[in-house]
């Protein structure tokens, strides 16, 4: 490496694409990009390392920019540095595929057993699972080896963490891109389409099939002119997915009920967030939930797991910002409520909206350059 490298501001992002390879475009990508993003405006040079050959590097990360609409520019054609020893490392995966690194953000507790933040694994997924499972446990040393901080997406992912490992990760949350919400004002309730709208990845591990749930919900409630709206990145199972529960749902004559939209542009995403009646969130642990800040940012009243990590850090443990559910019976009396109480309806739209902008991607950019400011010096002691 020559010697101007060493001098400069050099940032390593480790992020293996195994995941978003196999079940579509999630949290951890866009997490990663931000963070590229983010370094890159504090003034550090920033080099991406996914394991794949340099073009195909840069291929990927432009397509992943352009699916969530951030800047390009952020991507140096360099992309891939021959060697780590001389700037500061970041493993923004946290587990053993991105490999070691000075520092690791935490998206889930993956030392922990996969059950532990989905607790109903599908068949297919299973093997994969557990084979990830135990490849972090049993190489935890080598993931640790080089950290000298640990971050966590959020309260729920440190704790977890804290009892596995026994340190305790400081929390920054996730970057939201928060800001095209607020440039637009929201959309009253009575303009709103009656759709009971979720964003997620349409993949096995996220409990598609749960939209039955919703579906027969609706229809108990007298709802006939709502739907279930499910927008979502497509995997290689997606389409599998999507048949069964079309199919499901034919059976249980509940069809009309529900759609899935794989793949929308970003600009018909935030359509969507804007002119939905109430945003509903099905993983129950889910670690924290960029769509849920997203759907608030929007105006559109969440209901959320109590059991999720949503529940505490987004929502603050409040009913006036969300609604929490802990079984289906809850979860259809929240949409019971929202439909019927245009004062509460109104009320968490208000809330949530003001508190969505604490979770704005300038916040991360800002911490996240602040921590690879501080690890810098004192790799930088080291050398």
């Amino acid at each position: 490496m020559s010697k101007r490298i060493e001098e400069e501001k050099t940032v390593l992002i480790r992020y293996n694409i195994v995941s978003a390879s196999l079940l579509g475009f999630g949290g951890s990508l866009y997490v990663a990009l931000e963070t590229m993003i983010g370094l890159t405006r504090y003034g550090y040079t920033v080099f991406f390392q996914t394991g794949l050959p340099k073009t195909q590097t840069y291929k990927f990360l432009m397509d992943a920019l352009k699916y969530y609409g951030l800047e390009t520019h952020a991507v140096n054609s360099k992309l891939l540095l021959d060697s780590n020893d001389r700037c500061v490392s970041v493993n923004v995966s946290g587990d053993v595929l991105s490999g070691p690194a000075h520092i690791i953000y935490f998206h889930y507790p993956v030392l922990n057993s996969p059950t532990t933040y989905y607790p109903f694994i599908h068949p297919l997924y299973k093997p994969f699972a557990e084979l990830y499972h135990y490849a972090n446990k049993a190489l935890n040393k080598v993931l640790l080896k080089n950290m000298i901080l640990p971050l966590a997406n959020s309260s729920f992912t440190s704790k977890l963490i804290q009892k596995t490992l026994g340190i305790k990760p400081r929390i920054v949350y996730p970057p939201v891109k928060v800001e095209e919400f607020y440039s637009k004002p929201v959309v009253p309730l009575e303009e709103r389409e009656k759709i009971v709208l979720i964003v997620s990845r349409i993949s096995y591990e996220k409990y598609p099939h749960r939209v039955i749930h919703l579906a027969k919900a609706l229809r108990d409630l007298g709802l006939t002119d709502w739907k279930v709206v499910w927008v979502g990145s497509s995997s290689k199972l997606s389409k599998r997915v999507i048949g069964e529960v079309y199919e499901l749902s034919s059976l249980l004559g509940l069809r009309e009920y529900i759609e899935f939209k794989p793949d929308v542009s970003r600009r018909e995403l935030i359509d969507l967030y804007r002119n939905s009646y109430v945003y509903v969130h099905l993983t129950e642990k889910e670690h924290f939930g960029i769509s849920i800040v997203e759907a608030m940012a929007a105006g559109t009243p969440v209901v959320i797991p109590r059991s999720s990590g949503a529940w505490i850090d987004i929502a603050g443990g409040s009913k006036y910002l969300a609604l929490p559910y802990s079984n289906y019976l809850e979860l259809k009396n929240r949409i019971k409520e929202l439909a019927r109480d245009r004062s509460l309806w109104k009320e968490l739209s208000l809330n949530a909206r003001n508190r969505a902008w604490i979770f704005r991607r300038d916040r991360f950019h800002r911490e996240i350059s602040k921590y690879v400011d501080i690890v810098r010096n004192i790799v930088n002691g080291m050398k």
